[in-house]
């Protein structure tokens, strides 16, 4: 499925632990010690948003085998400490996101429910042989845009998906209270000079960045990004950062 070693789990690079994803010989290395598992609710959540469940897009899951290395790509000893280390975590109580460097841009949610060492005996090298449960059949092609809105102008966005989504907005006013900053029908007022408020288009939050409710300060026409290229009016005087996270099949 990964043909990089190098990957990110939870916002955790795998080489600042020394963790690999590698291939191997399975006649090598034999099961020691307890294999650890864990049982995931089969309902399944949305593409959208994995607060939202919906009754589609069941997922297999997937084997990934992982490989303790040195700074030379040298086998290392598993000890007890490293392997605790390890589990502790992959062991998530949400699905987490995994990034492989074969794409940077594109994310996995992953959940593990199992994790099994398989080393060479005595050596104690090997590698362990993780099963994770994906949110769904989808990964996550990452968007993030920033732009300076001085004029009446517009903006384009691409909805790669096959639905439609609802992204996050990240405004700072550079102008005054007078200002009155518009994204499509979106329209964001009464902010002070330098003011951020963050737009959460799907769950309908307008927060600042000390998690202080703005909500009054929107008009509550939320953005949605129709499937396709979206040409999107804007207007007033403002930094907008655009962040999304767009369900595609690969």
């Amino acid at each position: 499925m990964f043909v990089s070693k190098d990957f990110t789990f939870n916002d955790i690079e795998g080489k600042s632990k020394g963790i690999y994803l590698v291939t191997f010989d399975s006649d090598v290395l034999v099961p020691r010690g307890n294999k650890y598992t864990r049982n995931i609710s089969s309902d399944e959540f949305s593409r959208k948003n994995p607060l939202f469940n919906i009754n589609d897009n069941e997922s297999e899951e997937i084997t990934l085998n992982f490989m303790y290395l040195d700074e030379n790509m040298i086998p290392q000893r598993w000890t007890e400490g490293k392997l605790t280390e390890v589990r502790n975590w992959f062991k998530t109580d949400d699905f987490a996101p995994f990034i492989s460097q074969d794409n940077p841009n594109y994310i996995n949610y992953f959940m593990m429910t199992s994790m099994e060492n398989k080393l060479i005996p005595v050596q104690g090298i090997g590698v362990l042989e993780v099963v994770f449960k994906p949110l769904n059949c989808y990964v996550y092609k990452k968007y993030e845009d920033i732009v300076t809105i001085t004029s009446n102008t517009t903006i384009n966005i691409n909805n790669p998906s096959d639905e439609e989504y609802r992204p996050i907005l990240k405004i700072t006013n550079l102008g005054d209270s007078a200002t009155i900053n518009k994204i499509g029908s979106l329209e964001i007022s009464g902010l002070d000079a330098n003011e951020t408020v963050i737009v959460d288009n799907l769950m309908l939050t307008v927060l600042d960045e000390n998690d202080n409710n703005k909500f009054s300060k929107c008009n509550r026409n939320w953005l949605t990004l129709e499937v396709g290229n979206n040409v999107i009016p804007v207007s007033g005087n403002y930094k907008l950062q655009i962040f999304a996270e767009f369900p595609i099949l690969l």
